[in-house]
């Protein structure tokens, strides 16, 4: 069976290169059956296979984590528009979907600066924000690792 995903993944790659017709565009298709070869290797290897089994235990927990990150992510963008909203600048949070914005660059930890809070306001919540966003990054490790044991 590997051996016909192999021919699948790598034939169009060939086939491709010998006839340069447009024609054979639907098997690009088929260049995406690489990423099962990639997946083949948590067969043979021992440390991908606990990985793979520590990731399916922990799977509750993420889903848990990620719909409260999900709230949090609601709940900060509504508390940045509400609180920029009456800014005397000229403020960048102009709706509510900017403060959504605002608040998953900043629980990412990403942090572009393409809209930044005004008002001092916003800035202490964005302060406060950041240290409760780093709980959010270090939980996952946590859950894994408690996964494993």
């Amino acid at each position: 069976p590997s051996t016909w995903l192999d021919i699948l993944t790598v034939g169009p790659y060939f086939l491709e290169l010998c006839v340069k017709e447009k024609h054979l565009e639907y098997l690009r298709v088929l260049k995406v059956a690489r990423i099962a070869r990639v997946l083949k290797l948590i067969k043979t290897n021992r440390r991908l296979k606990f990985m793979a089994t520590v990731l399916s235990k922990s799977c509750s927990e993420m889903s848990t984590l990620l719909v409260v990150w999900a709230m949090c992510i609601t709940f900060a963008g509504c508390c940045f528009y509400f609180l920029e909203e009456n800014s005397t600048a000229n403020g960048e949070i102009k709706s509510a979907f900017h403060g959504l914005w605002l608040a998953v660059v900043t629980m990412s930890t990403v942090g572009y600066g393409d809209i930044v809070p005004i008002s001092t306001q916003g800035k202490l919540f964005g302060t406060a924000f950041v240290y409760v966003s780093t709980i959010f990054i270090a939980l996952p490790q946590f859950l894994v690792t408690d996964g494993r044991l």
